[in-house]
């Protein structure tokens, strides 16, 4: 028969051996909740900080025009942009801040009745690669008008005042969109 002393030894070491197996159950559990973590945060972060713009179509003044905005949540840099054949580079690139209120603007060459494809090489603030790609269409439009005649165009017999030449005016309805803005390798 055993003595108190050897179960107490027995006891002591079965209780060894299940404090070592429940700290190795405790280690794998936060390591693995360690990785799910890390996944977790690496999404979060992806989430946060991404590229992303917008083009806006602006006639002002008789000027066919889109402008740039940043609605991602990271600085952007213009490098170049394409529109249609207008091509320009900057050697020192444009920064287009994360808001609504910063804009950068350029003039769309005056095509009425055809689509342009847009290009724009773009990096974030910390130096990774961009192309956003979208269109610009300046749509016709068709406006008839009346013209007065003055006392020297007048051929009719009708008063002056009840002539008028007919005229039709061809305008412009521009429209822009983003197709998309992805990580491109790009070199100027």
């Amino acid at each position: 028969m055993a003595t108190s002393s050897q179960i107490i030894s027995i006891v002591k070491d079965g209780w060894d051996v299940f404090l070592g197996f429940s700290t190795l159950l405790i280690g794998i559990a936060t390591a693995i909740f360690a990785g799910f973590q890390y996944r977790i945060n690496q999404r979060m972060k992806n989430l946060e900080d991404y590229v992303a713009i917008t083009i806006v179509p602006i006639f002002d003044r008789g000027i066919y025009k889109i402008q740039i905005r940043n609605v991602g949540r990271l600085n952007i840099y213009l490098h170049k942009f394409e529109v249609g054949d207008a091509t320009q580079n900057y050697n020192n690139p444009r920064l287009i801040a994360p808001s609504v209120e910063t804009a950068f603007i350029i003039s769309v060459p005056h095509r009425i009745g055809s689509e342009m494809q847009v290009k724009f090489y773009l990096t974030d603030e910390f130096g990774k690669k961009y192309i956003s790609t979208g269109a610009v269409i300046i749509d016709p439009v068709i406006t008839p008008f009346i013209s007065p005649v003055s006392e020297e165009e007048s051929t009719s017999p009708l008063p002056v005042e009840r002539q008028a030449i007919r005229q039709v005016r061809i305008q412009g309805n521009i429209r822009a969109w983003s197709y998309r803005t992805e990580p491109f390798n790009w070199e100027i």
